[in-house]
C-alpha cells in the first residue's frame, strides 16, 4: 500500500512525500523513528491504467524472484549503486510484469523511499518474509549478503 504523508521535521519545516509499506502502523513507526511530527497521513490508492487487468498479466515466478535477488546480489557485492543495479535487471528481463515493477520501484526510491519500503508497494510480488529481510539487510548494512541468501 503506498500512503501520502505530511509532517514537520525538528526544525518544524513542512515535508511531503509518499511512502510504500504493510499498512499504516509501519508508515507511523517509521516517520516517528525519523524524528518527524506527523500532520497528516492518508492512503493513497493504487493507480491503474485503462485496460490494466492484474489477473491478465504475465507473473512473476519464483525462480524469477530467486534469480533476481541473485543477480542483485552480485552487483551490490561488485560495488554498484542500487539504481544501477535495477537498471541492469530491468535491462535484462524479458518479463512485463517484472520490467513494470523495477520501473516502478526505481521511482519510489528516488522520491526518497527506502529500497524495503519501495518493495513493500508490491505485495502481490514480494511477501512478507522477503520485505523483512531485505529491511533488515538494508538496515544493517549486508544488503548482498541478505539478497544472496533470498
Amino acid at each position: 500500500m503506498q500512503f501520502q504523508y505530511r509532517v514537520r521535521d525538528a526544525q518544524g519545516r513542512l515535508q511531503t512525500g509518499v511512502l510504500g509499506a504493510e499498512n499504516r502502523d509501519h508508515v507511523i513507526d517509521y516517520l516517528l523513528s525519523q524524528g518527524y511530527f506527523i500532520v497528516g497521513l492518508e492512503e493513497k490508492p493504487e493507480r491503474r491504467k485503462a485496460g490494466e487487468l492484474s489477473f491478465l498479466q504475465p507473473r512473476i515466478t519464483l525462480r524469477e524472484l530467486s534469480m533476481m535477488s541473485r543477480q542483485l546480489s552480485a552487483m551490490l557485492g561488485a560495488g554498484l549503486p542500487l539504481l544501477r543495479c535495477l537498471d541492469i535487471l530491468q535491462v535484462q528481463t524479458s518479463n512485463k510484469t517484472m520490467i513494470r515493477v523495477l520501473e516502478r520501484v526505481k521511482e519510489d526510491i528516488k522520491a526518497g523511499s527506502a529500497f524495503w519500503e519501495a518493495l513493500a508497494a508490491h505485495p502481490r510480488i514480494f511477501s512478507p518474509l522477503y520485505i523483512s529481510m531485505i529491511r533488515a539487510g538494508e538496515v544493517g548494512g549486508v544488503l548482498d549478503t541478505v539478497l544472496g541468501r533470498l
